[in-house]
């Protein structure tokens, strides 16, 4: 890890993931401000598309979110990439204003693990659902043609 990352100095500054329906905004706040990082750019849950693009492009060294259930959902649903939120060719520091630890690397490095888990599984899944979808019109269209040829 870069010196320009370690600490309270953050190379490409710091976003803030909110929490869903304001819980924990205020030990988020707190965290924040003993970081002196309270001038973070803050992202809604509605923008999680938009704070994923800017990671990945660089835009920020590092983002804090309220807990890691935050950081998951964001995963979960499709809107995060982790593994490639980068900065200066460094994973982007991850931190947790709830049992953060000191830097938030190793966060970082479960949490890349974590995705690309989540992305194998549901890429198998949409294998199964695809697999079972075909079977299931095979026997839709067999029992039609079964019930238009014995009509006669």
């Amino acid at each position: 890890m870069s010196n320009a990352r370690a600490g309270n100095n953050v190379q490409g500054g710091v976003a803030v993931r909110l929490p869903a329906g304001g819980a924990h905004c205020d030990k988020l706040e707190q965290y924040l401000a003993s970081r002196a990082w309270s001038s973070a750019k803050r992202f809604l849950p509605k923008d999680d598309d938009e704070l994923n693009d800017r990671l990945c492009r660089g835009e920020f060294g590092a983002v804090v979110f309220a807990t890691p259930e935050d950081a998951m959902s964001m995963i979960w649903s499709g809107h995060g990439s982790i593994s490639l939120w980068q900065v200066g060719g460094e994973p982007a520091a991850v931190h947790f204003a709830i049992g953060d630890s000191d830097n938030g690397a190793p966060w970082v490095q479960h949490l890349i693990r974590m995705e690309r888990s989540f992305t194998a599984w549901e890429t198998a899944r949409r294998r199964r659902q695809v697999v079972a979808g075909t079977i299931l019109t095979a026997i839709a269209l067999l029992g039609m043609a079964l019930l238009l040829f014995n009509k006669g």
